[in-house]
């Protein structure tokens, strides 16, 4: 289902610039995942050892920046 929105002018250009050969639909797509982008591509980056070094070090981190202990629910 397609829906009719309205833009001003200034972004229709800009939008239309930018989209090259993609749709309006791909382009504004595009542009909203580079400002929220989807965390579950990000998985399996990292091996579980480089993650628990990685998550072991932000405690430490946060431990001798505010002396206190944090609690990790997993």
């Amino acid at each position: 289902m397609s829906r009719l929105i309205a833009v001003s002018d200034e972004l229709y250009n800009e939008l239309t610039k930018i989209k090259g050969k993609r749709s309006y639909t791909e382009t504004i797509k595009s542009l909203m995942e580079k400002r929220h982008p989807d965390i579950m591509k990000l998985a399996g980056l990292l091996t579980r050892e480089e993650g628990e070094a990685m998550e072991r070090n932000v405690l430490e981190g946060r431990r001798r920046n505010f002396g206190r202990k944090f609690k990790v629910d997993r």
